[in-house]
């Protein structure tokens, strides 16, 4: 490096002085704006919160109002469950009474068989007896 005149280091220092005694305007402006920045981000993030509060609310009367829905749902449900309850109980009922129905049904099918057989002998005997009253009519008289 070659040494530098007086003039040209006095000339850079008054440079330097001079960039340096911007330098507060400059800082004071930065401060300025940070001051606006912070105003401004202030004002959107309270807008914001407004507006999401105000989304929350809007989801919390629509749940209130689905939660009551759901609950003329249950309730529906609780009073089907309380009908089927009944039906049960007295399909309960008739399926006893049909296997009251079931029994008598037996025993007037036995009945109809001990009849059928009643009647089977009786036919059996009817005919025997008419083959014999036939037999007899059928032998020839003597004609004299």
């Amino acid at each position: 490096m070659r040494p530098q005149s007086l003039e040209q280091r006095v000339g850079r220092l008054e440079q330097r002085v001079t960039r340096l005694e911007e330098l507060p305007a400059r800082v004071d402006h930065l401060g300025v704006q940070i001051s606006q920045l912070r105003d401004e981000m202030r004002g959107e993030f309270s807008a914001f919160r407004a507006e999401t509060n105000q989304r929350f609310d809007q989801i919390d009367q629509r749940l209130a109002g689905t939660d009551r829905r759901f609950d003329g749902i249950d309730r529906r449900l609780d009073r089907i469950d309380q009908r089927l309850g009944g039906i049960d109980q007295r399909l309960g009922g008739i399926d006893q009474r049909l296997g009251g129905i079931d029994q008598r049904l037996g025993g007037v099918n036995q009945r109809l068989d001990e009849t059928n057989q009643r009647i089977s002998v009786l036919h059996e005997d009817v005919v025997g007896r008419l083959a014999l009253i036939l037999e007899g009519q059928a032998r020839p008289r003597k004609r004299r």
